[in-house]
Protein backbone atom coordinates (compact mmCIF):
# COMPACT_ATOMS: atom_id res chain seq x y z
CA UNK A 1 0.00 0.00 0.00
CA UNK A 2 1.61 3.30 -0.97
CA UNK A 3 1.99 5.72 1.72
CA UNK A 4 -0.25 8.87 1.59
CA UNK A 5 1.50 11.87 -0.79
CA UNK A 6 2.46 14.90 1.76
CA UNK A 7 1.65 18.13 0.70
CA UNK A 8 4.16 20.33 -0.92
CA UNK A 9 5.02 23.57 1.97
CA UNK A 10 3.34 26.64 1.08
CA UNK A 11 5.89 29.01 -0.41
CA UNK A 12 6.02 32.20 1.61
CA UNK A 13 3.97 35.18 0.69
CA UNK A 14 6.01 37.95 -0.47
CA UNK A 15 5.16 41.08 1.21
CA UNK A 16 3.26 43.43 -0.87
CA UNK A 17 5.69 46.64 -2.36
CA UNK A 18 5.59 49.91 -0.34
CA UNK A 19 4.17 53.08 -1.40
CA UNK A 20 6.48 55.95 -1.13
CA UNK A 21 4.93 59.52 -1.52
CA UNK A 22 7.89 61.41 -3.23
CA UNK A 23 9.19 64.79 -1.32
CA UNK A 24 9.48 66.74 -4.93
CA UNK A 25 6.17 68.74 -4.53
CA UNK A 26 4.90 67.01 -7.30
CA UNK A 27 0.92 68.08 -7.94
CA UNK A 28 -0.14 65.49 -7.65
CA UNK A 29 1.87 63.67 -5.14
CA UNK A 30 4.24 61.24 -6.94
CA UNK A 31 3.95 57.75 -5.31
CA UNK A 32 6.91 55.18 -6.15
CA UNK A 33 6.69 50.85 -5.33
CA UNK A 34 9.58 49.51 -3.53
CA UNK A 35 9.96 45.75 -2.98
CA UNK A 36 11.71 43.89 -1.01
CA UNK A 37 15.01 45.41 0.27
CA UNK A 38 14.99 47.95 -3.05
CA UNK A 39 15.62 51.85 -1.40
CA UNK A 40 16.71 53.30 -5.05
CA UNK A 41 14.94 54.02 -7.92
CA UNK A 42 16.63 55.47 -10.78
CA UNK A 43 15.13 57.24 -13.77
CA UNK A 44 16.34 59.40 -17.28
CA UNK A 45 14.68 61.79 -18.93
CA UNK A 46 15.70 63.47 -22.47
CA UNK A 47 14.68 66.87 -23.61
CA UNK A 48 16.15 69.18 -26.42
CA UNK A 49 19.18 70.40 -24.36
CA UNK A 50 20.23 68.21 -21.60
CA UNK A 51 19.63 64.29 -20.04
CA UNK A 52 18.34 64.47 -16.08
CA UNK A 53 18.88 61.46 -13.58
CA UNK A 54 16.31 61.59 -11.12
CA UNK A 55 16.82 59.07 -7.76
CA UNK A 56 13.91 58.28 -5.94
CA UNK A 57 15.11 57.22 -2.51
CA UNK A 58 12.83 54.61 -0.23
CA UNK A 59 12.28 57.14 2.69
CA UNK A 60 10.79 59.97 -0.04
CA UNK A 61 14.20 61.72 -0.66
CA UNK A 62 14.41 63.51 -4.30
CA UNK A 63 17.80 63.77 -6.21
CA UNK A 64 18.38 65.20 -9.67
CA UNK A 65 21.63 65.82 -11.80
CA UNK A 66 21.16 67.53 -15.06
CA UNK A 67 23.91 67.49 -17.63
CA UNK A 68 24.04 69.15 -20.81
CA UNK A 69 24.43 66.89 -23.76
CA UNK A 70 25.31 69.13 -26.34
CA UNK A 71 23.12 67.77 -29.30
CA UNK A 72 21.39 69.58 -31.92
CA UNK A 73 17.52 68.65 -31.91
CA UNK A 74 17.53 67.31 -35.43
CA UNK A 75 20.86 64.85 -34.06
CA UNK A 76 19.16 64.04 -31.25
CA UNK A 77 15.74 63.07 -33.32
CA UNK A 78 18.55 60.75 -34.99
CA UNK A 79 18.68 56.99 -33.84
CA UNK A 80 22.58 57.37 -32.88
CA UNK A 81 21.51 60.70 -31.21
CA UNK A 82 18.77 58.70 -29.07
CA UNK A 83 21.62 56.16 -28.67
CA UNK A 84 24.39 58.57 -27.25
CA UNK A 85 21.72 60.64 -24.63
CA UNK A 86 20.63 57.11 -23.21
CA UNK A 87 23.72 55.94 -22.72
CA UNK A 88 24.97 59.15 -20.93
CA UNK A 89 21.94 58.43 -19.09
CA UNK A 90 23.21 55.23 -18.63
CA UNK A 91 26.88 56.25 -17.12
CA UNK A 92 25.32 58.75 -14.84
CA UNK A 93 22.66 56.16 -13.28
CA UNK A 94 25.59 53.78 -12.92
CA UNK A 95 28.02 56.70 -11.24
CA UNK A 96 25.67 57.73 -9.02
CA UNK A 97 24.23 54.29 -8.21
CA UNK A 98 27.71 52.86 -7.51
CA UNK A 99 28.41 56.08 -4.96
CA UNK A 100 25.86 54.52 -2.15
CA UNK A 101 26.77 51.01 -2.81
CA UNK A 102 28.23 49.40 0.78
CA UNK A 103 26.82 52.05 2.25
CA UNK A 104 24.36 50.52 5.09
CA UNK A 105 22.61 53.69 6.29
CA UNK A 106 19.77 55.04 3.82
CA UNK A 107 20.10 58.78 5.34
CA UNK A 108 24.10 58.08 4.73
CA UNK A 109 23.56 56.88 1.53
CA UNK A 110 22.03 59.92 0.31
CA UNK A 111 24.12 62.19 1.87
CA UNK A 112 27.64 60.47 0.12
CA UNK A 113 25.27 60.54 -3.32
CA UNK A 114 24.69 64.68 -2.41
CA UNK A 115 28.50 65.17 -2.29
CA UNK A 116 28.95 63.46 -5.72
CA UNK A 117 26.41 65.26 -7.37
CA UNK A 118 27.30 68.51 -5.64
CA UNK A 119 31.31 67.70 -7.01
CA UNK A 120 30.09 66.90 -10.33
CA UNK A 121 28.14 70.10 -10.85
CA UNK A 122 31.10 71.88 -9.76
CA UNK A 123 33.65 69.88 -11.90
CA UNK A 124 31.76 67.39 -14.14
CA UNK A 125 35.51 66.17 -15.02
CA UNK A 126 37.73 65.86 -11.65
CA UNK A 127 34.23 64.96 -9.58
CA UNK A 128 33.86 61.79 -11.84
CA UNK A 129 37.41 61.16 -11.69
CA UNK A 130 37.62 61.36 -8.24
CA UNK A 131 36.96 57.92 -6.23
CA UNK A 132 35.51 57.69 -3.21
CA UNK A 133 37.87 56.14 -0.30
CA UNK A 134 35.82 52.88 1.27
CA UNK A 135 34.35 53.24 4.10
CA UNK A 136 33.51 57.04 3.67
CA UNK A 137 30.01 56.54 3.85
CA UNK A 138 29.36 55.71 7.08
CA UNK A 139 28.08 58.19 9.12
CA UNK A 140 28.28 61.12 6.58
CA UNK A 141 24.60 62.70 7.38
CA UNK A 142 25.67 62.71 10.93
CA UNK A 143 28.80 64.76 10.10
CA UNK A 144 28.08 66.81 8.13
CA UNK A 145 24.99 68.03 10.85
CA UNK A 146 27.31 68.21 13.19
CA UNK A 147 29.58 70.29 11.40
CA UNK A 148 27.13 72.45 10.28
CA UNK A 149 25.79 73.02 14.01
CA UNK A 150 29.42 73.35 15.00
CA UNK A 151 30.38 76.21 12.26
CA UNK A 152 26.51 77.73 11.80
CA UNK A 153 27.31 77.42 7.95
CA UNK A 154 24.24 76.18 5.65
CA UNK A 155 24.21 72.74 4.10
CA UNK A 156 25.29 73.97 0.81
CA UNK A 157 28.53 75.63 2.31
CA UNK A 158 29.44 72.35 4.62
CA UNK A 159 28.58 69.37 1.91
CA UNK A 160 31.50 70.70 -1.03
CA UNK A 161 34.05 70.77 2.08
CA UNK A 162 33.47 67.37 3.68
CA UNK A 163 33.23 65.90 0.12
CA UNK A 164 36.66 67.54 -0.96
CA UNK A 165 38.09 65.88 2.58
CA UNK A 166 39.96 62.49 2.77
CA UNK A 167 38.55 60.01 4.98
CA UNK A 168 41.54 60.52 7.59
CA UNK A 169 40.14 64.26 7.63
CA UNK A 170 36.73 63.39 8.34
CA UNK A 171 37.76 60.88 10.98
CA UNK A 172 39.65 63.43 12.77
CA UNK A 173 36.90 66.04 12.51
CA UNK A 174 34.43 63.55 14.16
CA UNK A 175 36.82 63.49 17.40
CA UNK A 176 37.27 67.33 17.08
CA UNK A 177 36.51 69.52 20.57
CA UNK A 178 33.32 71.83 18.83
CA UNK A 179 32.18 68.80 16.42
CA UNK A 180 32.01 65.36 18.70
CA UNK A 181 29.16 66.44 21.06
CA UNK A 182 26.94 67.34 18.06
CA UNK A 183 28.20 63.96 16.92
CA UNK A 184 27.02 62.17 20.02
CA UNK A 185 23.81 64.28 20.17
CA UNK A 186 23.01 63.04 16.98
CA UNK A 187 24.14 59.43 17.25
CA UNK A 188 21.64 59.09 20.51
CA UNK A 189 18.31 61.04 18.63
CA UNK A 190 19.07 58.41 15.85
CA UNK A 191 19.66 55.59 18.26
CA UNK A 192 16.44 56.73 20.12
CA UNK A 193 13.95 57.25 16.92
CA UNK A 194 15.32 53.71 15.48
CA UNK A 195 14.52 52.00 19.03
CA UNK A 196 10.89 53.71 18.82
CA UNK A 197 10.21 52.56 15.48
CA UNK A 198 11.71 49.40 16.64
CA UNK A 199 14.40 49.33 14.32
CA UNK A 200 17.46 49.73 16.73
CA UNK A 201 20.34 47.25 17.44
CA UNK A 202 20.17 46.16 21.03
CA UNK A 203 22.80 48.45 23.19
CA UNK A 204 25.98 47.65 24.47
CA UNK A 205 26.36 47.75 27.86
CA UNK A 206 29.77 49.24 28.58
CA UNK A 207 29.42 50.21 31.94
CA UNK A 208 29.22 46.44 33.05
CA UNK A 209 31.99 45.78 30.17
CA UNK A 210 34.30 48.22 32.22
CA UNK A 211 33.43 46.94 35.52
CA UNK A 212 33.98 43.73 34.74
CA UNK A 213 37.56 44.02 33.43
CA UNK A 214 39.95 42.54 36.19
CA UNK A 215 37.15 40.82 38.39
CA UNK A 216 37.31 37.87 36.42
CA UNK A 217 39.51 35.70 34.45
CA UNK A 218 39.14 35.29 30.52
CA UNK A 219 39.47 32.07 29.44
CA UNK A 220 40.59 31.63 25.92
CA UNK A 221 38.51 29.99 23.48
CA UNK A 222 41.13 28.74 21.59
CA UNK A 223 42.32 26.84 25.30
CA UNK A 224 38.78 25.72 25.77
CA UNK A 225 38.73 24.31 22.39
CA UNK A 226 42.49 22.54 22.75
CA UNK A 227 41.04 21.11 25.91
CA UNK A 228 38.06 20.15 24.62
CA UNK A 229 39.53 18.10 21.41
CA UNK A 230 42.13 16.22 23.41
CA UNK A 231 39.45 15.11 26.43
CA UNK A 232 37.37 13.88 23.35
CA UNK A 233 40.74 12.17 21.44
CA UNK A 234 41.82 10.43 24.97
CA UNK A 235 37.58 9.12 25.34
CA UNK A 236 37.77 7.90 21.80
CA UNK A 237 41.11 6.32 21.56
CA UNK A 238 41.57 8.37 18.14
CA UNK A 239 45.23 9.99 20.01
CA UNK A 240 46.91 6.62 18.47
CA UNK A 241 48.17 7.04 15.35
CA UNK A 242 45.15 6.19 12.71
CA UNK A 243 47.10 4.41 10.21
CA UNK A 244 49.34 2.31 12.53
CA UNK A 245 47.01 -0.78 11.32
CA UNK A 246 47.99 0.43 7.71
CA UNK A 247 51.57 -0.24 8.31
CA UNK A 248 51.17 -3.24 10.17
CA UNK A 249 49.67 -5.03 7.54
CA UNK A 250 52.28 -3.63 5.02
CA UNK A 251 55.11 -5.05 7.11
CA UNK A 252 53.31 -8.47 7.24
Amino acid sequence: MNAPATAAPAAPTKAPPEQVTMNDGSNPPRVVEFSGKKRLDKNTFVDSTSVTVRLDWRNGTVQTLSVAHGMSPEFLATPVGKLAAKALGHGLEQKLGDESSGVEDIEDAIETTAQLIDRLKRDAYEGWRKVTEAGAGAGASILVKAVMAATGQPVEVVRPHLGAMSAKERAALRLDASVAPHIKRLEDEKAAKLAAAGKGKPAVDTKSLLANIGKAPVTSAFAAGDAAAAAESKNSGAAEDPIAPAKAAKAK
